[in-house]
């Protein structure tokens, strides 16, 4: 019965690595970003920020200014994904994130997760 069971485990475990694809192995730079109050993309120069913020800070100044620290951020943050399944994030050249990463291209689902996660 034992020997049933780890056998279904494996064969589950190695059925559910078997779905992730390869297609993001490389390095990869943040074009665009919506952390639910700021959206950016630096490819078109389009920027908003949500209604939240917009009652929050009703001036366009300090709404520019999100923006504009928004874009710094996520302007120097990278990814980069390994043929292992291993992720790093990193900040201009500092690594901030690393754990296993499971892309799913067919649902254009990105699975990460981390000891922190």
């Amino acid at each position: 019965m034992r020997l049933v069971i780890v056998y279904l485990l494996f064969i589950c475990s190695y059925q559910a690595n078997g779905q992730c694809d390869k297609s993001l192995v490389g390095h990869w730079r943040v074009i665009a970003a919506f952390n639910g109050e700021v959206y950016f993309n630096l490819k078109t120069d389009s920027t908003f920020v949500s209604s939240e913020i917009k009652e929050m800070y009703p001036d366009t100044t300090s709404q520019n200014r999100m923006i504009a620290l928004a874009k710094d951020i996520y302007s120097a943050t990278n990814f980069n994904f390994d043929k292992n399944r291993i992720y790093r994030m990193y900040l201009d050249t500092t690594l901030q994130i690393e754990g296993r990463y499971c892309f799913k291209a067919k649902d254009n689902i990105l699975q990460l997760a981390s000891k922190n996660s």
